[in-house]
């Protein structure tokens, strides 16, 4: 791939906007990571798949680099160390779930992420605490769509089966 067309590649991803200033910067990079894999690989559709993930990474890196990069985020949460979790009761606000109950939540999908190796902590925190949509999750882990729908669901049916059995 020849430099004009990973330009031009690089003018498609929505974070170039206003930021055109570090197009050196991503095209370093960029050029970086795919070099070698662009001898390797023979089918274009999965090279070209392969260099748009590398450039949604790298322009996110290189904006994180230069403070530029900005999440969605309406808030800063703090940090749960969940092992030694502790609740304010005070600031609770009309819940129909005890603290026991979000405990035993949090550790039946640990135990699930754990032994499914399923990522659905991953997802939570990403959708929940970073608040991004589904185009988000797949950019952020680096997986296709129907992957990231799978987990979604999978998960879904998780919690469902934790709440009618575990929780009733």
């Amino acid at each position: 791939m020849n430099k004009d067309d990973l330009i031009d590649k690089i003018k498609l991803n929505k974070r170039y906007l206003s930021n055109e200033d570090l197009l050196e910067s991503f095209l370093e990079l960029i050029n970086e990571r795919v070099q070698d894999i662009i001898n390797i690989v023979n089918d274009d559709k999965v090279l070209d798949k392969y260099i748009d993930k590398v450039i949604s990474k790298s322009i996110i890196e290189v904006l994180k680099e230069n403070n530029r990069y900005v999440c969605k985020q309406s808030s800063n949460l703090p940090k749960i160390n969940y092992k030694k979790f502790n609740y304010n009761f005070d600031l609770s606000h009309n819940t129909n779930y005890s603290i026991n109950d979000i405990k035993r939540l949090y550790t039946y999908v640990n135990r699930l992420d754990e032994s499914k190796k399923s990522m659905y902590l991953d997802v939570i925190m990403y959708r929940y605490k970073d608040h991004q949509n589904l185009a988000g999750l797949i950019n952020t882990m680096d997986l296709s769509a129907s992957e990231v729908v799978k987990i979604l669901f999978e998960m879904s049916d998780d919690a469902n089966r934790f709440v009618k059995y575990e929780m009733s």
